[in-house]
């Protein structure tokens, strides 16, 4: 039986999702606070999870944009959408 999952970024504070925003060449395409990320990322991962696996990667940053330097990405939403699916791979069972 193949297991199909996916990632959801989730940011573990305040602090973290402000960092990325100021951070993210994609920075007006986020919330303006953390609470309406907090409350629409919610929504987003129980809406996801009645059509598919997902799993809700709590995110440390400095791993996350070490992770962008290291495979040459971004710091944008095609990115952590990777690396939060990346992550679900390297949890998985090797067989």
């Amino acid at each position: 039986m193949k297991l199909s999952a996916g990632g959801f970024f989730w940011y573990r504070n305040s602090e973290d999702y402000e960092r990325i925003r100021l951070l993210s060449e994609d920075a007006d395409s986020f919330f303006a606070s953390y609470s309406l990320w907090l409350q629409a990322a919610t929504n987003g991962f129980e809406e996801m999870g009645r059509t598919m696996q997902v799993i809700k990667v709590e995110v440390d940053i400095d791993d996350y944009l070490s992770w962008c330097h290291a495979s040459r990405r971004s710091v944008n939403s095609k990115s952590r959408v990777a690396y939060a699916n990346a992550k679900v791979f390297e949890s998985l069972p090797s067989d």
